[in-house]
């Protein structure tokens, strides 16, 4: 399966803690953000971004950490929601406290969860 992990800079560990579980159980990460330096707004991080919105296209299982902040992890999570129009078995996760923190995180297509080791066992990848 080809997962996207999105969530804010401040999340950073969990989000590798997870790529390293994935991929140690033969699943695909399509962009290990959390390895990159980007400086925003220059001509890199146009490049990364529409490399991100391209890729997001292939994804299976698309999965946002929630957060009380954060912006462009929200842009991801809406074009996931777009792609599942025409890739409706994609399956798309909001985990953690703030998991209904706006209108479209409860659009029905959204499981919620509090943990990621939730999505993990929900997902048969093993820990």
């Amino acid at each position: 399966m080809k997962w996207y992990l999105a969530s804010r800079q401040s999340n950073k560990s969990m989000i590798e803690d997870t790529i390293h579980i994935l991929k140690e159980n033969n699943q695909e990460v399509i962009c290990d953000w959390t390895k990159l330096n980007i400086k925003k707004y220059d001509e890199s991080s146009s490049l990364f971004a529409k490399e991100i919105i391209d890729k997001l296209e292939q994804v299976d299982i698309f999965v946002l950490i929630s957060d009380p902040k954060g912006t462009d992890m929200f842009v991801e999570f809406g074009a996931a929601l777009a792609y599942k129009t025409v890739r409706p078995l994609i399956r798309i996760y909001i985990v953690g406290k703030y998991n209904k923190r706006s209108l479209m995180h409860n659009h029905p297509d959204v499981i919620h969860l509090m943990k990621v080791e939730d999505v993990l066992k929900k997902e048969n990848v093993c820990r």
